[in-house]
């Protein structure tokens, strides 16, 4: 019989090594080995009964963990902060002038390069497409 102190030491170490090294779902067989070592001061269990225990602990918090985790990411991808899907629609004021299709345009505290039809500098524009890092625009209106 495994004595409860080495699956405390063990849930440590895993939970130490997470904090280090995140992203290798170590917490779940941390969390596993402490909450066998746990219920090994309280309640004895031979060998079998603790891997047992061990085994079903880290699988129901590895599943409502996951489960929780596919609830919030259900929404499709998420904005960042310069995505498309952000930009799009979004009022911007001409920095440099349009001439020839190319100017730069200032959306807010960033200046972009912009694409559209020729406006002098301080013209309102829409922001109606996104081709790489040039923003295509319309005057507002």
């Amino acid at each position: 019989m495994i004595n409860s102190w080495i699956w405390g030491a063990t849930g440590a170490l895993l939970v130490v090594i997470e904090m280090l090294v995140p992203g290798y779902f170590l917490i779940f067989a941390a969390l596993g080995a402490l909450s066998v070592a746990g219920f090994g001061l309280v309640w004895p269990l031979d060998i079998e009964g603790q891997i047992v225990l061990f085994a079903a602990v880290t699988g129901l918090l590895f599943a409502l963990c996951f489960r929780l985790y596919r609830r919030l990411t259900a929404g499709g991808a998420p904005n960042l902060v310069n995505s498309p899907n952000r930009l799009l629609g979004a009022s911007a004021t001409v920095e440099d002038p349009i001439t020839a299709g190319r100017g730069k345009i200032r959306l807010g505290d960033s200046v972009w390069l912009a694409r559209g039809p020729d406006l002098p500098r301080g013209t309102a524009v829409t922001v109606t497409g996104v081709d790489g890092t040039v923003l295509e625009v319309a005057p507002r209106g």
